[in-house]
């Protein structure tokens, strides 16, 4: 059965690997919204057999999510891969889910990782008060009038 996987991007390819394509399969982008399809301009699937390779993503797409499709030489379903972001910026692209395949994602670079966050400073602590029980441990001296008192 053959199969059609997501595995990168970049601002003008899709990578995806393939395995089991027909003889002349084509490429198509699918608008996740409104179903729209525009045909690939690439022909690396046209052979058919397995193997990895880079789709340019067209400059006339519009920014949405899309997926590719492999359809056969009859326009069938062959396989399709997990969709994916293309914003405006002719055709920059951002992944929206993990493939399916076997493949790493992409690390952010230092200016796309968000700012870290000042550590918050800890309260100074609370000078400790005298407990009750601490004052009666440390009990008063009597007087000597007191002590003269108790001894008659």
């Amino acid at each position: 059965m053959p199969s059609l996987d997501y595995v990168s991007q970049t601002t003008q390819n899709v990578s995806v690997t393939y395995i089991d394509m027909p003889a002349k399969t084509g490429l198509v982008f699918v608008n996740t919204s409104t179903g729209a399809k525009t045909p690939s301009s690439s022909e690396a699937l046209s052979n058919g057999g397995s193997g990895w390779t880079q789709i340019p993503i067209e400059a006339t797409l519009p920014a949405a999510q899309y997926y590719l499709l492999a359809q056969g030489p009859e326009s069938q379903h062959l396989a399709q891969t997990v969709a994916f972001s293309v914003s405006a910026s002719t055709s920059m692209a951002k992944p929206k889910a993990a493939s399916t395949s076997k493949s790493t994602p992409k690390s952010k670079s230092k200016s796309e990782s968000k700012p870290k966050a000042k550590p918050k400073s800890k309260p100074k602590p609370k000078p400790k008060s005298k407990s009750k029980s601490a004052s009666k441990s440390k009990a008063k001296p009597k007087s000597k009038s007191k002590a003269k008192r108790l001894r008659r």
